[in-house]
């Protein structure tokens, strides 16, 4: 199994997945306002919050002193402040976009690391690698076309 990372396998960076959790619905918060001497409540807000993905793998080392080095530059490929897009091997026809959070260490001997990578995912869902509506008929009279998100919840088209 292979994840890759803003376009950059993970297995180049010495780490080999074995598993991927991903939430299957994300959480919503919503905010209720009681107002005193009505009948029912008001549903102020309701929103996704973001997601947690983690990837769950291996890095290995020939020796301690290398396996440090392995993780420090898998740690460092790794740093964004950007969201980047995350495409496990298990769905490769979807992508998440994604900041790296912490690298959690499960198990550690002198040549192998078990470690958990975890990501935040702003976006609530994972979007199609490749559009699957090619039309062309914007500019026909009485037509009507669906502009879809590209990938952020707060982008909005722009029509020239």
């Amino acid at each position: 199994m292979d994840t890759n990372f803003n376009g950059t396998n993970l297995s180049t960076k010495g780490f080999t997945t074995y598993g991927v959790t991903k939430p299957l619905n994300p959480k919503q918060r919503q905010e209720i306002i009681d107002v005193a001497k009505r009948q029912g409540a008001i549903q102020a807000y309701k929103k996704f919050t973001g997601n947690q993905l983690t990837i769950r793998g291996v890095v290995t080392g020939t020796s301690p002193s290398n396996l440090t080095d392995n993780l420090e530059t898998l740690a460092g490929f790794l740093y964004s402040d950007d969201d980047v897009a995350l495409i496990p091997s298990d769905q490769s026809d979807r992508y998440w976009n994604v900041q790296f959070l912490e690298e959690v260490e499960v198990r550690r001997t002198e040549s192998l690391a078990l470690i958990d990578l975890v990501f935040t995912a702003n976006d609530p869902f994972g979007y199609a690698v490749t559009a699957d509506d090619s039309d062309n008929t914007i500019t026909t009279l009485d037509d009507t076309f669906v502009i879809a998100n590209s990938g952020h919840f707060y982008a909005y088209p722009v029509i020239t």
